[in-house]
């Protein structure tokens, strides 16, 4: 029983001496300046302001307390009051979203987009000036005469428009691309189809043939404005006023030439 008494005692002690050793410097260096200026506050009489302080403190907490305002040391209530409903919509009930909502929301959306794409067509339209594209290298030709254009009125489409394919890829040497590109809406246009322009889907010469005969110099500046005026080209002239261009050079080619270029018609 001795022997455990020793030993408790001894343990206890070694204890008290291992807290003593650990005890940190600078803890201890906090601790006392704190009772320092603590004994400094008192001398000068300050003391009592800050225990004054507090006590106003404690009691600004009290009535905050009694009032049922929560403060964040001492909370009012574990579980937070909810806030004061101020939806027509009943509580619990799930909102009622139809189909005639749905559709309601895609017109407007789609009124929307079509106000801004006039908008912005408009701004466009105001900014940029109708250009049209001048032939400058036939200016100075003299032109068709009306006996002259009332032989070439008679000539079939498929005979003019095959001798022209044939002269800008034999005679003139284009590349395939390029005649590929311009016989393509020659035959839409000698067809009567016309052309559609890819932004407002107008058309150009729809349901009208064109014959080798035609005025191709008024055609090319009606061409130019058409385009233009519904937005552009981005092919940079391969939608319609290349081909115009390439059949106003055949036709003044053929007159001068007298004769169909791989045949033995007469124009």
């Amino acid at each position: 029983m001795s022997t455990r008494k020793t030993r408790s005692s001894t343990s206890a002690g070694s204890k008290l001496k291992f807290e003593r050793s650990t005890t940190n410097p600078y803890m201890e260096q906090v601790r006392l300046k704190r009772e320092k200026n603590k004994q400094r506050l008192k001398d000068l009489g300050l003391i009592s302001l800050t225990e004054r302080r507090r006590q106003l403190r404690n009691k600004r907490r009290a009535q905050q307390q009694e009032d049922g305002f929560a403060t964040p040391s001492t909370p009012a209530s574990s579980t937070p009051t909810p806030p004061t409903r101020k939806s027509a919509r009943q509580m619990r009930k799930p909102v009622q979203y139809t189909a005639i909502d749905a559709i309601e929301d895609a017109d407007r959306l789609l009124a929307l987009t079509i106000a801004r794409r006039k908008r912005i067509s408009t701004s466009m339209t105001d900014k940029k000036a109708v250009k049209r594209r001048k032939v400058l290298e036939f200016d100075s030709c003299p032109p068709i005469g009306d006996a002259m254009m009332q032989q070439l009125t008679r000539i079939s489409s498929d005979e003019w428009v095959e001798d022209m394919q044939r002269y800008f890829a034999e005679h003139q040497g284009n590349s395939v691309n390029n005649v590929q590109r311009v016989m393509l809406v020659v035959r839409r246009l000698a067809a009567g189809v016309g052309v559609q322009h890819p932004a407002t889907r107008e058309g150009f010469k729809k349901n009208e043939k064109i014959h080798l005969g035609c005025n191709f110099r008024a055609m090319l500046d009606d061409a130019s404005e058409w385009v233009y005026s519904n937005g552009g080209d981005r092919g940079n002239g391969w939608l319609i006023e290349h081909p115009v261009k390439k059949c106003l050079i055949y036709q003044m080619a053929r007159v001068e030439h007298g004769t169909a270029f791989f045949s033995e018609n007469k124009p």
